[in-house]
C-alpha cells in the first residue's frame, strides 16, 4: 500500500514517520495476512487483509483486531516522467477504544498518495489522508507533500536530495496540530553503501498544554544488496 516513489522508505529517505506513510491511518505490517494484486495497461488494484496482534493500546485495552485494505492505483507518463496516483481505502474491525475508554469503535481511512516526475532532476509527491474520530486517535487528517533533486544535477545520478513538509491535524485527544519540515541529502559511496545527512523541525501545538518545538539531526549508514 502506498508505495509512494518519493516518500515511502525510511532507510533511504524522511526518516519522519509523517513524511514515510500517513500516520493518521493504521496501516498493517509484519503479521498473518493474504494480499491480492490485479494490473491491467496503467491501472491496478490491490487488496490486503491482516490479523494485527495488537491495537497498540496498554493493559485490559491491548487486544487483536484485523485490518482490511484496498488500494485504486494508475500510472502515468505524461512526457516529463512516469506519475503514479493512488487512492487507498482502510477499514479495522471495532477493536480500538474511545476517548473514554467505555466502547468499542471501528477505524476507517482514505488517503490520497500521488508522485511525478517532472524530467530528469525533478520529481514532486503530494499525500493526504483523513481518518474517522470515533476510536480514539492522535491524527484525524494529514496534509503533506514535497521535492525530489536528483544528483543527475551534479553528475551522481546515485545522490538525491528530499525536501518535505507535513501538516497534521489533531483528532479527539491533546493534539491541535503538528508541523513537520524536513530535508535530507543522501551520497552513494557505491552501489551498496550510501550515506544521508537529515534535519528535521517539528512543532506540535497542543490543546491545553505547552506546545513543544525543536530540531533532530541525524546521520545514517545504509547497506542495500
Amino acid at each position: 500500500m502506498d508505495e509512494n516513489a518519493f516518500a515511502n522508505d525510511e532507510y533511504t529517505q524522511f526518516m519522519n514517520e509523517a513524511l514515510v506513510n500517513g500516520p493518521n491511518a493504521f496501516l498493517p505490517s509484519y503479521d498473518i495476512g493474504a494480499a491480492i494484486e490485479w494490473e491491467i495497461g496503467g491501472f491496478s488494484v490491490k487488496g490486503v487483509a491482516m490479523a494485527m496482534g495488537s491495537n497498540g493500546e496498554e493493559g485490559e485495552f491491548d487486544e487483536p483486531y484485523n485490518a482490511y485494505f484496498i488500494q485504486f492505483g494508475y500510472a502515468v507518463d505524461f512526457g516529463l516522467g512516469e506519475g503514479n496516483y493512488r487512492l487507498i481505502l482502510g477499514m479495522s474491525s471495532d477493536d480500538f477504544s474511545n476517548v473514554a475508554k467505555t466502547s468499542k469503535e471501528r477505524k476507517s481511512c482514505a488517503i490520497a498518495s500521488f508522485d511525478q516526475q517532472l524530467g530528469e532532476i525533478l520529481g514532486a509527491w503530494i499525500r493526504f489522508g483523513w481518518q474517522n474520530d470515533e476510536a480514539a486517535v492522535i491524527y484525524k487528517a494529514i496534509y503533506s507533500g514535497g521535492l525530489n533533486i536528483s544528483g543527475k544535477l551534479w553528475y551522481r545520478e546515485g545522490d538525491n536530495i528530499g525536501i518535505g513538509y507535513a501538516h497534521l491535524r489533531g483528532g479527539n485527544l491533546d493534539v491541535g496540530h503538528t508541523d513537520v519540515f524536513e530535508i535530507y541529502s543522501r551520497f552513494a559511496l557505491n552501489d551498496i553503501f550510501a550515506v544521508t545527512g537529515d534535519v528535521q523541525y517539528m512543532k506540535d501545538s497542543m490543546k491545553e498544554e505547552d506546545s513543544p518545538k525543536g530540531w533532530i539531526f541525524g546521520l545514517r549508514m545504509t547497506a542495500e544488496f
